[in-house]
């Protein structure tokens, strides 16, 4: 059995071409995954995986989107499971699908971790809170209600 496993780091801006191009030739999105490389000096990382079959070939695109504006143009158009990728990451890590359909909640306070629940909105505003404003911060997370309850 051979295997093609091809990997590619693209700017965002590039993202469309490829992934139209890739869809078209009968792959399909098998997984993102968005990674906050800030604490070893990296940035805001997104991994694209398209599959396709009989041969098994696989495509990596890697994409750095930048930390002072966490954004990428929506791929909700191309394809049902994007969009709903798009909206994992930017509930988990901040990072705004630009022109998405539907840009609503995926993930649910009650469903993510506290540590992990919106990271870069949280990162931002610690940096900037001083002592009584982290106590304040503490009380408004302790505070949030579950989503439709």
């Amino acid at each position: 059995m051979t295997h093609s496993w091809e990997r590619d780091r693209i700017s965002t801006g590039e993202l469309a071409d490829r992934t139209e191009d890739l869809l078209t030739k009968g792959y399909r999105i098998g997984l993102v995954a968005a990674h906050d490389d800030t604490a070893t000096g990296g940035g805001l990382r997104i991994v694209y995986l398209f599959l396709a079959g009989q041969p098994d070939r696989r495509v990596e695109l890697e994409c750095i989107v930048p930390q002072n504006n966490p954004a990428i143009d929506s791929l909700a158009y191309l394809s049902f499971p994007l969009g709903r990728f798009e909206r994992e990451m930017r509930d988990l890590y901040g990072i705004r699908p630009v022109g998405h359909p539907r840009p609503r909640r995926r993930i649910r306070p009650e469903q993510a971790a506290p540590d992990r629940f919106r990271p870069a909105e949280a990162r931002v505003a610690l940096e900037r809170a001083d002592e009584a404003e982290l106590e304040v911060l503490a009380v408004q997370v302790r505070q949030v209600p579950a989503h439709g309850r």
